[in-house]
């Protein structure tokens, strides 16, 4: 072999090992946005199931339930959160069987809650934080210190792989 033929095979050499390299950079970068839309869409489902607990419960712990009141009877946000009531103290972040769903009793419970979610096709824990706020029917997504007839939730989901920004999701509860 002379020394043209061992250029040649040594460039040959450098192009195969480039393209593989490529070729596993492209199957990467594929890989990670499929797992970047697999955490999205399963931020969202752990998101609506949270609302969806939440709204199960009383809009609040004073709310009368036979009949309209007055909105000067239901619990006060100090815009810090409001005090969980008696057998409403739960450790956060609530991991695996939600304490929550037992311990909490209104819609307002939540607020400052959060919990540790398991990723069920990626690895990893998502971070649930919720927060709650009184709101005009006007205004949705402003939070008032007045009290209202509406209350509006807001889970924020988090990822430390996956999800490059939160993915919040609200929902809005009347009474």
């Amino acid at each position: 072999m002379n020394l043209g033929q061992t250029m040649i095979t040594a460039g040959m050499l450098v192009l195969l090992i480039m393209s593989v390299v490529s070729a596993n950079r492209v199957l990467l970068e594929n890989t990670e946005a499929m797992l970047e839309a697999e955490a999205f869409f399963e931020s969202g489902t752990i998101a609506n199931n949270l609302i969806q607990e939440a709204m199960s419960k009383k809009f609040d712990e004073y709310a009368d339930l036979t009949g309209l009141q007055d909105t000067t009877a239901f619990s006060v946000s100090d815009g810090g959160g409001w005090a969980p009531g008696k057998g409403e103290h739960i450790t956060l972040p609530d991991i695996g069987s939600f304490q929550s769903i037992a311990n909490y009793n209104d819609l307002d419970d939540y607020d400052a809650y959060s919990r540790l979610d398991s990723a069920r096709n990626v690895g990893g824990l998502f971070t649930a934080a919720v927060t709650v706020d009184y709101v005009f029917v006007t205004a949705p997504t402003v939070p008032t210190r007045n009290r209202t007839y509406f209350k509006r939730i807001e889970v924020s989901i988090t990822h430390p792989l996956y999800l490059k920004t939160p993915v919040k999701v609200s929902g809005m509860m009347s009474y």
